[in-house]
């Protein structure tokens, strides 16, 4: 198998499956028969001058979280002993409001997937009923099942009508369909 995988790599034109067939330099200029649209290329001094920037934009970056770090320390140690503590009680104050938020989401986000799941729709549509708390949850799910299930009707009722089907080049008769040819017929005298 190698030997034959070694045979076929020498008889077969790699070149053929090249991106630039005629072997132009991309960085002379020249234009191969792709016509599609080429990736840019980029020099060594192009790549430095796009690291140069990012590294320039990040130490600004730092310099500036530094300087308000700076500048908030400064602020604190000209604060008194009983300021700084109320500061810092705010601040955990703040913090603790935030987590109490992000655990209340998480509560209606798994009540409201339990709701779904009892109603028999996806959990994926959390998102779209979720709402500021469990009772207007239950009603936009209650609102979106609703809307959801005469979607479903009305598309069932789209396939469903038309003509009876045919079976075998005969047309299918029902027995409602029977009663009112022997009903026609009769009236008519033929039967």
């Amino acid at each position: 198998m190698k030997k034959y995988l070694l045979d076929l790599n020498r008889t077969m034109d790699l070149q053929l499956f090249a991106d630039n067939p005629e072997g132009d330099n991309p960085e002379t200029g020249g234009e191969g028969t792709g016509g599609g649209s080429q990736e840019k290329t980029y020099t060594q001094a192009e790549i430095d001058e796009i690291k140069a920037s990012w590294e320039r934009e990040q130490q600004g970056r730092l310099q500036q979280a530094k300087n308000e770090a700076m500048t908030e320390a400064e602020r604190l140690a000209s604060l008194s002993e009983e300021e700084r503590v109320k500061e810092q009680l705010k601040k955990l104050q703040e913090e603790n409001e935030q987590y109490k938020t992000k655990e209340q989401q998480s509560a209606l986000e798994k009540e409201a997937v339990k709701c779904l799941e009892a109603e028999n729709l996806p959990a994926s549509l959390v998102n779209i009923v979720i709402g500021k708390d469990a009772e207007t949850t239950k009603t936009n799910i209650a609102a979106f099942k609703e809307t959801y299930n005469q979607a479903v009707q009305q598309a069932v009722e789209a396939r469903l009508a038309g003509k009876t089907p045919d079976l075998g080049g005969k047309k299918v008769t029902t027995e409602k369909d029977e009663i009112a040819s022997q009903f026609s017929s009769a009236l008519k005298g033929g039967y």
